[in-house]
């Protein structure tokens, strides 16, 4: 999966000039506004999940619930649920994490219409690795099989 393309993206490339760590999302949350693609990119580029839960405890509730309900424009014009991202990376905390902020474990790419379920049951075959934690994590959270 690509990174996203939007202008926050790449606001959030011009302020990170070193290698990602921990602090990179607090030091985002002081400088913009709450952005779902800085989730993204922190899921992406490996910060821990302490570092994405503190991100979106920063924020009011509802607006993250909100947020994290969106998809994130990636490449040929399709649109990623942010468990996308969690599930691409193997981690079924960051999938805990975001389904108790609010993601829907049900919500399927855009205009494609591929659950994050199922996406989860073919990055085990296209990657090569064990993603059942991040299935049961799915299922556990409420995804519909």
């Amino acid at each position: 999966m690509a990174k996203p393309d939007t202008a926050t993206s790449r606001t959030t490339s011009a302020i990170i000039k070193k290698e990602p760590d921990d602090s990179t999302l607090d030091h985002l949350g002081e400088c913009q506004d709450f952005s779902i693609e800085a989730v993204g990119w922190g899921i992406q580029n490996g910060l821990s999940p302490s570092a994405i839960a503190r991100y979106l405890e920063r924020w009011p509730a509802s607006r993250v619930k909100h947020e994290l309900c969106q998809t994130i424009k990636g490449v040929y014009r399709i649109k990623h649920p942010i468990l996308f991202y969690a599930v691409e990376r193997n981690s079924p905390e960051i999938v805990r994490i975001l389904c108790r902020a609010g993601a829907d474990p049900s919500q399927a790419t855009q205009p494609l219409g591929l659950p994050v379920l199922a996406y989860c049951i073919f990055s085990a075959e296209y990657e090569l690795c064990d993603t059942t934690d991040c299935l049961f994590a799915l299922l556990a959270m409420g995804a519909d099989p």
